[in-house]
């Protein structure tokens, strides 16, 4: 299931938003699995690991620094402004879910990680017969998931 909502939900947010944005968000999915894999007792939080989600994060910050807004008025009557301040409104919240959806992405490629390192690595599943009962649901999953949208 964490498959399917991770490639639904990461093409649904791709669709409402920018493609650098959706790259940057996604480039955060190295702090999702390690928020999953803290919340399955895969890892303890160290100083080491928190160094290491510090860098992530910084290096993110710095791809989105200098990102030049691409909805300032210049010139214009103040009714075309206002027509174009309700279109940047309609786009902001279109952005809004499209952010929301890639970051759910994300969380879900986390959790799909880190399940699939608690079944191979503790429980001792066979990742061939892992990936061969998995992949079915996964298909139905997503299918259902794009029949609704």
């Amino acid at each position: 299931i964490c498959v399917a909502l991770e490639l639904g939900l990461s093409n649904e947010g791709l669709a409402r938003m920018s493609v650098a944005s959706h790259t940057m968000i996604r480039s955060c999915t190295p702090l999702f699995v390690l928020m999953a894999s803290l919340i399955l007792g895969l890892e303890v939080l160290s100083f080491r690991i928190f160094v290491i989600v510090a860098l992530i994060s910084t290096g993110t910050l710095l791809c989105s620094i200098g990102r030049a807004p691409s909805h300032i008025v210049t010139d214009q009557d103040s009714s075309s402004a206002l027509s174009s301040r309700a279109s940047m409104t309609a786009q902001n919240r279109t952005q809004l879910t499209g952010v929301l959806l890639t970051i759910s992405s994300g969380f879900a490629a986390g959790m799909r990680w880190g399940l699939t390192q608690l079944l191979t690595q503790v429980r001792g599943a066979k990742p061939q017969l892992l990936v061969a009962t998995t992949l079915p649901i996964a298909a139905f999953t997503l299918s259902l998931f794009a029949a609704i949208i």
